[in-house]
């Protein structure tokens, strides 16, 4: 009988440590973010009351939120999922394509526009292709229940959409500069924020938002079409993506005629995910003979978009299309794949944390590519033009840009706590 009953409070202990230790990762969370609220505020020229205002603000909305969490959430905390079949390859396929996203918007900002385009544009290729192959890959396990399907994606796409949005608006409004890739001061008014929310507005890469929402309409129905409509959406969707131009140069940026030549050039990859999820057990096999030519065949081509226009002989006109850059990224798909094969049984550490914080890392990161970017200038006035230091550092500032958004969305989870993913995405 006492056995038992040191066992009980050996078990209640250990619970109350754990309840302790998790309620002092997030006060430690909400009190990082908001002194990095102060201060990045304060090295934005706001004034030191608005900034501690600002700072006081995020830790009142956390700390209420805490409060109101654990005022209506009497159920225990959902245990986390065993991963015994888990495929850790096509997971870690996200984070890779999240890695590249960032790198891209970091690089065509930082002198380095050429070596970006050549190699990291379009990889939301990567993020749909991977979208499309697990809905249809959880379609087999389970029959898509459509209301639960679009409650899900209001819950964990839609609302963290609309979160970061609305804080994005509040802090250009409160530092009034113009900063790349996000909306201007200028810009934002009562009559604009319908279509700021509705085409994406607020960051460059919010358009993404509203183009899978679309995706996700229609997506329990493509769960359930034969193979011969699949194949005939990836084919025309595919011709359409090579004779569309990425952007034609009078259509202006958060425009519908954007949104639609998006929607159009990128939509081929969420099928190709379908058809890859549906005959995988007769690609896979293939996987490995192609790898390495289409890995080289890629890597030339993006070096023929690099020399486009300095080598006379190169069809710049071609190179600099919509055509050179989605057949690149289909010929990169075919190593990822090979890789992410290989790897599926192996659970490495910084690719699941890459992977599992991607939408918020999605969301966040297109703030801080100035900051980056001011920071290079400044180093690259005290080095050499063109020298091997000046490639190191460009490689440094890019893995500190991609580790800064990643500290800070594992921070804005931690504060969060249960509903993150409603309102960090993660």
């Amino acid at each position: 009988m006492e056995s038992k009953t040191n066992e009980l409070t050996n078990g209640q202990g250990a619970q109350n440590a754990k309840f302790a230790a998790s309620a002092w990762r997030r006060l430690g969370a909400i009190a990082v973010l908001s002194i990095s609220g102060l201060f990045y505020f304060r090295s934005q020229g706001v004034t030191p009351i608005r900034s501690v205002a600002v700072s006081t603000g995020v830790s009142i909305f956390f700390l209420l939120l805490w409060l109101v969490e654990s005022r209506w959430t009497t159920d225990a905390p959902t245990p986390p999922k065993k991963r015994s079949n888990f495929d850790w390859g096509m997971h870690y396929v996200r984070g890779f394509a999240i890695v590249c996203i960032l790198l891209t918007h970091f690089l065509q900002y930082a002198d380095a526009t050429q070596f970006a385009r050549a190699f990291f544009k379009s990889s939301t290729v990567y993020f749909l292709f991977i979208s499309g192959y697990l809905c249809q890959f959880l379609a087999f396990r389970h029959p898509v229940d459509t209301r639960a399907y679009y409650l899900s994606k209001l819950k964990n796409v839609i609302a963290p959409y609309l979160v970061f949005s609305l804080a994005t608006l509040l802090a250009i409004s409160l530092i009034n500069v113009k900063r790349p890739g996000v909306i201007a001061p200028s810009a934002i008014s009562i009559k604009a924020i319908p279509s700021i929310f509705l085409l994406g507005g607020a960051q460059r890469q919010y358009w993404y938002i509203p183009f899978i929402a679309i995706v996700f309409l229609f997506s329990p129905w493509l769960t359930r079409t034969s193979n011969r409509t699949l194949t005939w959406l990836s084919i025309v969707s595919f011709a359409l993506a090579i004779c569309f131009p990425f952007r034609p140069p009078t259509v202006p940026t958060w425009s519908v005629p954007f949104f639609l030549y998006r929607f159009v050039y990128f939509i081929w990859a969420y099928f190709f995910g379908f058809a890859y999820a549906r005959w995988k057990e007769h690609i896979d096999p293939d996987l490995g003979a192609y790898a390495v030519p289409a890995l080289l065949m890629g890597t030339v081509l993006g070096i023929c978009m690099m020399s486009s226009g300095k080598v006379a002989w190169l069809p710049s006109h071609f190179l600099s299309g919509s055509f050179a850059l989605t057949f690149q990224k289909l010929l990169f798909l075919v190593p990822i794949l090979y890789v992410a094969n290989k790897i599926r049984t192996c659970r490495i550490a910084l690719f699941d944390m890459l992977a599992t914080y991607s939408f918020t890392l999605f969301f966040l990161h297109y703030f801080f590519v100035k900051d980056f970017v001011v920071l290079q200038r400044a180093i690259f006035a005290h080095v050499e033009s063109g020298s091997f230091l000046q490639l190191c550092v460009r490689i440094g500032l890019g893995v500190g840009f991609v580790a800064l958004n990643l500290v800070l969305s594992i921070l804005l989870k931690t504060a969060c706590g249960r509903w993150s993913r409603s309102f960090v995405g993660s």
